[in-house]
């Protein structure tokens, strides 16, 4: 089984669009009032909050490098990722900042020590170049259907 860790799911809201300066960063917009889903064809059903969002994804390409689970091995594995997206790749190109980060590992009988820090590369570059640092490798997934909280 793997466990993937992102930065929160949050929304960008400007609920005063008069108001200038960047929108306010929300968690998910909770309706203030319940409605009840469709499926309780219009009678009394028990209320409840859906934690997770499904998401379809496309096929993807990321450029990956193994990570450490502590401050040094985080921030050591975000600088080789940095560094290919800065010019450090076979055609020393510069690429386009993207979202999200991920950080992958294995969920087993003790506590994971190790997993794998991501980047996703944009749809448009079609052929990413090949990276300098042997600790930094290319990956590429195919549809997906997943559950996000």
């Amino acid at each position: 089984m793997l466990a993937y860790r992102t930065s929160p799911l949050t929304s960008t809201v400007n609920k005063n669009p008069r108001k200038t300066g960047p929108p306010a960063r929300t968690k998910l917009d909770i309706p203030e009032e319940y409605q009840h889903p469709a499926f309780c064809n219009g009678v009394e059903c028990p209320k409840y909050r859906l934690g997770f969002e499904h998401r379809e994804y496309d096929a993807t390409k990321w450029v990956s490098t193994p990570v450490t689970l502590d401050d040094e091995g985080t921030e050591a594995a975000y600088i080789n990722l940095f560094k290919y997206i800065n010019g450090s790749n076979s055609e020393g190109m510069h690429l386009s900042i993207t979202s999200p980060v991920v950080v992958s590992f294995k969920l087993g009988y003790r506590e994971p020590k190790t997993g794998t820090m991501s980047i996703f590369l944009s749809a448009n570059l079609k052929n990413p170049p090949a990276p300098l640092n042997s600790n930094t490798f290319l990956q590429s997934y195919p549809k997906a259907s997943l559950y996000v909280k």
